[in-house]
């Protein structure tokens, strides 16, 4: 399954999380499209890499 959001900070976010080992596909200009993990340590590592951007954007 995937889920696409749409943000101003789509492109930063995407280099993030390429950079954390997490593919993603950017669509231009706001979109990013996630597949999402099947398993409890692939959502780990998703939130661990998110959180990590929240705290270098802060």
């Amino acid at each position: 399954l995937f889920q696409t959001v749409f943000d101003v900070v789509a492109e930063p976010l995407y280099e993030h999380l390429a950079h954390s080992g997490i593919l993603t596909r950017l669509f231009m200009p706001f979109g990013l499209r996630f597949g999402l993990p099947g398993e409890e340590a692939g959502w780990a590592r998703l939130e661990q890499a998110l959180r990590c951007y929240r705290e270098q954007d802060s």
